[in-house]
């Protein structure tokens, strides 16, 4: 929700991802994402990111889930200079993300 209403602001198309019908209509109906990705019921959620897209990537990634930071790269597909901002902290020593910017 906080990612949908972040991106919404700032215009661009959003693309939600979360899993459950609950979670559709909430992200959809209430926060107005374009698209609602169930990571449970797509097997390649980077895929479908890229599909939606325009077969390029996000433009941008806004990552509300700590277990979300590792995979949240590949949604930007081949975007050149696409952006990930991680909202919110895991537990010291959880996550490592070994790239350079």
């Amino acid at each position: 929700m906080q990612g949908v209403q972040l991106a919404k602001a700032m215009g661009p198309h959003t693309i939600a991802i979360d899993t459950g019908e609950e979670k559709r209509k909430l992200c959809i109906e209430t926060a107005g994402a374009e698209h609602f990705i169930d990571f449970k019921k797509v097997d390649d959620v980077a895929k479908e990111v890229v599909r939606i897209r325009d077969e390029i990537g996000a433009h941008g990634v806004f990552v509300t889930a700590v277990q979300a930071y590792p995979s949240s790269l590949s949604y930007l597909g081949g975007r050149i200079r696409g952006r990930v901002m991680c909202i919110g902290m895991a537990a010291a020593g959880v996550y490592h993300i070994d790239l350079e910017p």
